[in-house]
């Protein structure tokens, strides 16, 4: 928001002071300061273009996260329990279980991704195409299950 003008420099072109109000020195208008605040407070770079098109970026991610993440695996759900199909049913569990453990462990081990990054794991997990979520479960839970079987039952039998 940095405006060049005749050598000087102004921190935002609505703070300037008017001539009346330079030979009477009074100080400068701060009534339209606010709309410098609210573009430094949505865009806090100083390249105007790059914050602009990083925040459009970002909203096309989530927006995409919660349609490949959350809408997609719904109604493919939903789709399942209609038309009674068994293997879709168990592709959209372990699909659940991989993204609960994920939303689950992400803050305990710091997990944290790149939103773009993300988006790739979630399409990859999602889109039946891939079967990342049942590629995740036979490789990762599924030996840790069978190992600790036995062990977590004889516990809660106990408790």
């Amino acid at each position: 928001l940095e405006r060049r003008r005749n050598g000087a420099t102004t921190a935002c072109p609505h703070l300037r002071r008017t001539r009346r109000q330079r030979r009477r020195h009074l100080p400068r208008q701060h009534s339209t300061a606010s709309r410098c605040e609210m573009l430094s407070f949505l865009f806090p770079s100083t390249s105007g273009i790059l914050s602009v098109i990083r925040w459009i970026g970002s909203v096309i991610v989530r927006a995409a996260l919660l349609g490949f993440g959350y809408a997609l695996p719904a109604l493919s759900s939903v789709k399942a329990v209609v038309h009674r199909d068994t293997e879709a049913y168990h592709l959209w569990i372990t699909y659940y279980l991989i993204l609960y453990l994920y939303s689950y462990l992400e803050p305990i081990f710091d997990l944290a991704l790149h939103p773009f990054l993300k988006l790739i794991m979630i399409l990859w997990l999602s889109l039946p195409r891939y079967r990342g979520a049942l590629f995740v479960y036979n490789r990762l839970v599924l030996p840790w299950v069978e190992k600790y079987e036995d062990e977590v039952d004889a516990k809660l039998e106990r408790a």
